[in-house]
């Protein structure tokens, strides 16, 4: 897969809070002494990042190319969503402050006639 065609959307990046500058760069050296990602990024079927986006631009940043793997969530929006926030709040070392300013219940009834979701 061509990099270029990688998509970035903001209502992905904006879920979980952003990683440390010190964190990030222990994340590129990480990647830099392994010669690549040891965990591919994920990206759905329209090659949208649902899953690493601190790794891709880690990626970016040291000239590396990222490995990728494609979950199909085709006509399932709202379990996009839910997954994205589950892996990342599962992964991720968040604090418990961090949580509960992005618990990871999902309003399913108004992203289900809206599109748009707030968390319960």
């Amino acid at each position: 897969m061509v990099e270029t065609k990688v998509i970035v959307k903001d209502k992905y990046v904006n879920l979980i809070p952003p990683v440390s500058k010190s964190d990030f760069e222990m994340l590129k050296n990480s990647i830099k002494e392994h010669g690549g990602l040891l965990m591919p990024i994920t990206l759905n079927q329209d090659y949208v990042v649902l899953d690493g986006h601190h790794r891709m631009r880690a990626c970016k940043e040291l000239g590396i190319t990222a490995s990728y793997n494609i979950k199909d969530f085709t006509d399932k929006p709202l379990e996009e969503l839910r997954y994205v926030v589950a892996v990342n709040l599962h992964r991720r070392h968040l604090e418990m402050q961090q949580i509960m300013k992005r618990p990871p219940q999902i309003n399913d009834t108004e992203y289900q006639s809206t599109g748009k979701y707030t968390f319960v």
